[in-house]
């Protein structure tokens, strides 16, 4: 599975990296991912590098470390939160 987060701009490669976004259950375990970054769709793409566990509540985000092409930061942190089937 995935979780994609679609900017309404494009974004600075150099900002679209792992640090600026999270994986984690509700309990505060990370969960490692790769993140890749298609830039004609303006969309980031988290991929976690092992299944998902069951019935499990996840949160993901990307942080305001994440800049437009003009350098401007995010104004706010964006977190999502999902469970698992």
């Amino acid at each position: 599975s995935t979780i994609a987060f679609t900017f309404s701009e494009s974004m600075m490669l150099s900002s679209m990296e792992p640090a600026t976004f999270f994986l984690a259950t509700a309990a505060g375990v990370a969960v490692a991912f790769g993140l890749t970054y298609d830039v004609s769709s303006k969309v980031a793409t988290l991929t976690p590098t092992s299944d998902l566990s069951a019935g499990t509540v996840y949160l993901a985000g990307v942080t305001t470390g994440a800049r437009d092409l003009a350098g401007n930061r995010l104004a706010a942190q964006h977190v999502i939160n999902f469970t698992t089937a």
